[in-house]
């Protein structure tokens, strides 16, 4: 029974970390932000050909609140 509890509670964190990774975008996001530690919107825009701002604010919004990036204003 005990390495099933174990086993129940790894998958959450598994499943945790896969809904926050998912999405087109979100890991692209973090790499350039681990390469380039700070980036203004209008930069990242720039380096994501194709996402528009509704899906870079939504996303930048989401990391946030997971506390994954931090905004500096």
């Amino acid at each position: 029974m005990q390495n099933f509890k174990q086993d129940q509670q790894s998958t959450c964190h598994v499943k945790n970390a896969l809904e926050i990774l998912q999405g087109k975008w979100t890991l692209q996001i973090i790499y350039l932000l681990l390469t380039k530690k700070t980036m203004r919107f209008g930069q990242l825009k720039r380096a994501l050909p194709g996402i528009n701002n509704t899906i870079l604010a939504t996303t930048l919004k989401k990391l946030e609140e997971k506390k994954i990036v931090l905004r500096i204003q």
